[in-house]
């Protein structure tokens, strides 16, 4: 799952949104959760915001305070780190152990600049790379977050380059949700993502949860995004 959680907003000026988001995580039920904007405003309450996530949802907490996991299905193991992008945005990493198969993968979340497409693209592919070659066999990746490319960043140099449809990124993705083309954030468009490792995962659902999206609506001004995916052995998976 991947949630905007609009911290300053829903966690501080308009708090009785804030059900409504822990509600909408917690009947969705995600086994790993990648948050943006935990936050009350200026980069502060983190904790605050983190701490409300966990106790309303049951999930336990991860790196940077953005990211959360079912701890009763996955383990987090000890490698987890925050990336740095551009003018003080990130890109966060655990890599996560199932614990019913013993599969281990990787969960990337991020919140991207506005704008700084062509720079920030690279920032990720290389760390991504990096990463997934520390091992014999680059394991299952899952890389989400909210990019700021505006309007339809589908359409744009950044997740173009992360699909392998131009240029030639070190590692290439899939849209878990591509047969949704609509938007994912007020305004109608759609720059928020999950994308999957290339031949690495089956999906089994995936949607964008958009009750309750907007500045004026009852939730955040993103959208939610959902996928249930599964990683494949032999590294013959979601291509499409």
């Amino acid at each position: 799952m991947s949630y905007n959680l609009f911290g300053w907003n829903a966690f501080n000026q308009n708090k009785w949104k804030r059900d409504n988001i822990i509600d909408k995580i917690k009947d969705f039920g995600p086994t790993v959760l990648g948050a943006q904007e935990v936050e009350t405003g200026g980069g502060n309450g983190g904790s605050y915001v983190s701490e409300k996530v966990t106790s309303g949802t049951g999930l336990s907490g991860g790196a940077g305070l953005n990211q959360f996991y079912d701890s009763t299905v996955v383990e987090a193991l000890d490698n987890e780190f925050i990336i740095p992008l551009v003018r003080g945005y990130w890109m966060s990493m655990t890599r996560f152990r199932h614990k019913a198969t013993n599969v281990e993968f990787l969960f990337f979340n991020s919140h991207w600049k506005h704008g700084y497409g062509s720079e920030q693209k690279k920032i990720i592919a290389d760390a991504i790379h990096a990463e997934r070659e520390k091992y014999s066999s680059p394991p299952p990746t899952i890389f989400v977050g909210d990019t700021n490319q505006f309007c339809m960043a589908a359409e744009l140099e950044a997740i173009k380059y992360l699909k392998g449809e131009e240029g030639d990124s070190p590692v290439t993705f899939m849209d878990a949700i591509a047969h949704d083309k609509g938007s994912s954030y007020d305004g109608g468009c759609r720059i928020d993502f999950i994308l999957a490792s290339k031949g690495q995962w089956l999906r089994v659902d995936s949607f964008i949860d958009r009750d309750g999206m907007g500045v004026h609506g009852s939730a955040s001004d993103h959208a939610a995004l959902m996928a249930e995916l599964v990683p494949v052995a032999g590294g013959v998976g979601l291509s499409a």
